[in-house]
Formats: structure tokens, sequence, C-alpha cells
């Protein structure tokens, strides 16, 4: 990145992680990961009930459904429904290390974690700036001071600086031969594919079992790049991907409970329209709408609903990312948001959500932890599963994870297994251990959540997906300014595409490098 465009973009890439960094460490002290849930098949005349309606895909809601069967069966001959295709890799499905007792020793590596010394050694990890809950500090301390013992070392801290400011001290030490850290906290975009191709942090499967025991679980694609891991997710990832919605309104209009059809399997996009439409309203008479179905932040909609229906921004083809904002899934779910936004116009752009804030909107795009304060009832609940999906999805962003460099002293087969033990705060031998289901509700009581919710989080967590596009940050600011900050009006969605196609697939290519 250069010139403007690139400060721009490390700014928000700044800010947006560290942002980020706050609210993963609001959860981390979740001490227990989950097994992933199994998704739930949407019914042939589910898929037929939605295609029939004309809003979801025409060009305009008012044509007929001609062009949409062969864009359907266009999508069916490529629809990219395999999770790896799209960047998307989620390990097996493991028991519950919170509940497996063997999981307590269970070797996280290819040795004996018990015949690791590593003579008195100090380990220096580079963390960012944080503070963590009391209840992780105590997790943390007793497997740091147990770990530490067990595997002979001490553990040294690296500060003094933000996100940017430690990805920077790092990469220009390592260019210059020396060294900075034995561990350090990154993101994907600051690691993929840049680190990889410089062979500045090591692939962990040959040392850390990611198919079972500990490190088993749904968070750790967050260090995935082509098929390896590059680091430890330490912790859990809290929700991020779901709406906020106003009952009383909904309730009101005479229409279902968006929470009761997602329990019945029944929330989908043409659930979205007929309550968004319902809501959507003129009440002092001026012409103007003054209650609306949604309250969105345009990019955060979009990402959300295009995940929400299979579509992406990228796949991964023959090891190599393309761009997939042209397949008949992605122009569909994007045609259909269009509809939403400028045909029926049941949708307010609202960065700060105001008008769901003042109980004048149904939905708002993003998840509000914090909603005693409202003078409505509120719910929280996935998006709607499009008709090309078969389960309900919580689409994350980036969150740090730690990375061991390949210029530490110290054998990554030893640090890997040690560090990965100590960093593995579920582990049940320990005496404050209480279960992620306890420190979930923990967690969720404090953010003025109803048990409703928390059963919502917990299943979010489960269905976490981490797009590859995503690390590419710039590629993905392209599109969405490009392509998402347009769906309002009547450009043709279908030309917007062709025309950015050339200059986006430009900068996959340069990460495929």
């Amino acid at each position: 990145m250069s010139g403007e465009r690139g400060e721009k973009m490390r700014k928000v890439g700044r800010v947006y992680a560290i942002s980020l960094l706050a609210l993963t460490f609001c959860i981390s002290s979740l001490s227990a990961c989950i097994k992933p849930a199994g998704g739930t098949g949407v019914s042939a005349s589910a898929r037929s009930n939605v295609r029939e309606t004309a809003a979801l895909t025409s060009k305009n809601p008012g044509e007929g459904t001609a062009d949409r069967k062969t864009a359907a069966a266009t999508t069916r001959s490529n629809p990219g429904t395999d999770a790896a295709q799209s960047g998307v890799q989620e390990p097996d499905v493991t028991p519950d290390p919170g509940t497996d007792p063997d999981n307590g020793s269970q070797d996280p590596g290819t040795g004996d974690p018990e015949n690791i010394d590593l003579q008195g050694k100090t380990v220096t990890i580079s963390v960012w700036p944080a503070y963590p809950s009391r209840a992780l500090l105590q997790v943390k301390t007793w497997l740091a001071d147990t770990m530490t013992q067990r595997y002979n070392f001490q553990v040294a801290y690296v500060t003094g600086g933000q996100s940017y400011t430690l990805y920077h001290n790092f990469t220009t030490s390592f260019l210059s031969g020396l060294w900075f850290a034995d561990v350090i906290m990154l993101t994907g975009e600051q690691a993929f594919p840049f680190m990889v191709e410089k062979n500045m942090i090591h692939p962990l499967d040959d040392y850390i079992n990611f198919q079972y025991g500990l490190y088993a679980n749904h968070f750790q694609q967050n260090t995935l790049w082509k098929g390896k891991h590059y680091g430890i997710q330490d912790g859990l990832i809290p929700p991020q991907g779901l709406m906020t919605y106003n009952k009383d309104l909904i309730a009101a209009v005479g229409q279902p409970d968006p929470l009761v059809l997602q329990r019945q399997n029944n929330w989908n996009f043409e659930q979205l329209q007929n309550i968004s439409l319902a809501c959507t309203s003129d009440r002092n008479g001026d012409g103007k709408n003054d209650i609306y179905g949604l309250s969105i932040r345009q990019e955060i909609f979009a990402r959300n609903m295009l995940h929400a229906n299979n579509g992406d921004y990228t796949r991964l083809v023959n090891d190599r990312y393309e761009f997939a904002l042209d397949e008949a899934v992605s122009l569909e779910t994007l045609q259909f948001i269009s509809n939403l936004l400028h045909y029926y116009k049941v949708a307010t752009a609202d960065s700060r959500y105001d008008s769901f804030i003042k109980g004048k909107a149904a939905f708002a795009s993003e998840l509000f932890t914090r909603t005693s304060a409202m003078d409505f009832a509120c719910g929280v609940v996935f998006y709607p599963k499009g008709p090309y999906a078969n389960d309900y999805v919580n689409v994350i962003t980036q969150t740090p994870f730690y990375a061991f460099p390949t210029n530490s002293q110290i054998p990554i087969r030893e640090l890997s297994a040690a560090l990965s033990q100590m960093w593995a705060y579920w582990n049940t031998d320990n005496p404050v251990y209480a279960g992620f289901q306890n420190h979930l509700e923990e967690w969720a009581s404090n953010m003025a959540c109803n048990a409703e919710d928390i059963r919502t989080f917990t299943e979010a967590v489960s269905k976490m997906r981490l797009p590859a596009h995503s690390n590419f940050m710039e590629f993905t600011a392209f599109c969405e300014e490009q392509v998402f900050s347009k769906l309002s009006s009547s450009a043709s969605i279908p030309s917007i595409i062709e025309m950015i196609k050339p200059q986006a697939q430009a900068m996959l290519t340069q990460y495929n490098q």
C-alpha cells in the first residue's frame, strides 16, 4: 500500500484490530472450547419458496423468474459450498475439551510433553496492551506457574506498543537478521501471506494436534493459511455477526418474533423482507418513511448477508484465491440487498444506529450487548439464512493469535508443546476451572443480556466463520467501497461487479504470489 490510500488503510487496520482485541479480551475469560454444531439442511420446498419471491433475485422486483433459474443452475454447478473452497477451513468435530477428562493431559504435539525440559530458558512473548478480566488472570496465572515449573522455563513479556507498532518492530528486526521475540501476537492481515512467504513464522501442524484434544476447536481457523496453522488462538472469540431487533415494534405490526423463527429453522431472507416491509411506514403523513425495517451500516449488512447465503468475496481454487463476487450466488444476494434498499426502501443508512436506538427501526445490523437502557424490548438473532446456505453463521473478522517466529533460539517442538499447554486455560486440571457455559453466562450477564441471548451467543460461538478475505484488508475495503456502497442506487449489480473485477483480481494475484 502506498500514498494516501495506503496510510488510510493502515489507520483503519490499526483501529479495527485494536477494537477487536478489546472485544476479544472481554470474553477471553471463557474457559472451555465447544464442539462445532452440525448444520440443518434447508428443504427443497423452502429453497423453491424463497426463489419464487420476486424481490430476492430479479433485477427488478416486478420481473419474472427465468433469469433467476438460469442463475440458480449456474450457482449449483459451482456452488462453493465446500468450506475449504471459500478459504474457510474448519477442524473436525471433536468432544468438548471441557467435558473430556482425558484432555487435561492430552499431548498437544507429536511427542511426549512430559519429556520437555527448556533448561530454565526465558521465553519472550510479544503482546498487545490489554486488560484481561479477573477470571482470566486467575486461570492464566495458575497455568503459567504450573507449566513453567513442569517444563522448566520462565516467561517475559514485550509490550510498549499497539498492534501496528509491535508488528513493525518485529518485521524490521527479523528482516535485519535480529531476534525480537520467541512468540508474537499477530492478526491474519499482518501474517498472511507476507510472513509465510518470507518464512518468518512456523506452521505448527507437525507440533500441535489440531485434530484432537485441546486445540481441535472452531477458533483455530483464525490461524489458518492454505490449510496450515501458523499460530495458536488461545481464547474463545466473541460473537460478532449477529443482529439486534426491536421485539415491541415487530409485535405491534403482527409479525412473528425473529428468534422464534430461528429456533424453528424458519428465519430466512423472505421473513426478513416481510418483517421489514411490515414495519416500514410513514406515520406523520409527510410522504417520507419515519419508521424503518432496517437501521444499517451498509457494508456490515451486505457482508453478513452475503455470507449468510454462502456467498463470498473470494474462493480458494487450486491453492489460489480467486474473485467470487461474480458468482451467481453472490450476484443473487447482492441483488436481494439492493431491492431492500433501493426498491422497497425499508432501510436507513445509519452509522450510529440512531433510528434503532430511538425505536424507529425493527433491526440493527450489528450486535448490541447493552440493551437494558432501551425503551423497548430487544432480542439478538443470527442473520437470516439464505437459500443456498445449510445453517446460520456467525461471521467474524480478524482477532489476534500467537505465532512462533522461525528465528527463535528455542527449538520449535519444545517451545510449541510447552506453550500450547500453558495457554490451554480451559484445562480441567485447573482448580479455578468453571466450564464454558459458566463463563459465557457471566460475560453475557455483564452485557445486560437475557437467557435467550446467552443461548444465541453460545450457538454463535459454535457457528463461527472467518472468511479468508478478512486477511486481505485492502482488497476487502476496495470491494465494499466499490460495490456495497452502491447497493442503494439504481446501478446494475452485474455491471458494477464486471467493472471492478479486473482490479480486484489483480489485488488477489498480488496476495497469491
